[in-house]
């Protein structure tokens, strides 16, 4: 089976829950392949890489991140490294090509840019496709 996550929000928790559902369904012998329509493929850079995104009520990105990390739920940097070890792959919009530092990468990241024309094309015809 073919998944398609496409993630168009700046929220962390979201983004962070993406990743969960992503390497799950990876780690099950799924092709995976997530796709950033927006800010939220900052979450890919070394530095800077909470600035944009959202956190809740009370916490910021980076506040929420490290309590995963206290509670020994996996952090959005395992989960990045565990989608590169699973083999899923990155594309972002070419929307954004403009504002997104490919230089500020997350070492062994691989991204690619794309389209939707791209992403709804016949391969990914028969995806599964979550949209978040």
């Amino acid at each position: 089976m073919r998944y398609l996550y496409i993630i168009n929000t700046i929220n962390f928790e979201r983004i962070h829950y993406a990743f969960c559902m992503a390497t799950s369904g990876a780690a099950l012998n799924n092709k995976v392949t997530i796709f950033f329509a927006s800010k939220s493929v900052e979450v890919l850079q070394r530095k800077n890489k909470f600035l944009n995104l959202q956190g809740n009520n009370t916490k910021s990105a980076e506040s929420i991140n490290n309590e995963f990390y206290l509670n020994k739920v996996a952090t959005i940097e395992e989960l990045i490294k565990a989608s590169i070890d699973l083999k899923i792959k990155f594309f972002y919009c070419s929307m954004i090509k403009e504002t997104f530092n490919q230089n500020n990468l997350i070492n062994d990241v691989c991204i690619e840019i794309s389209n939707l024309s791209k992403i709804y094309s016949t391969k990914y015809k028969t995806a599964k496709i979550i949209y978040i």
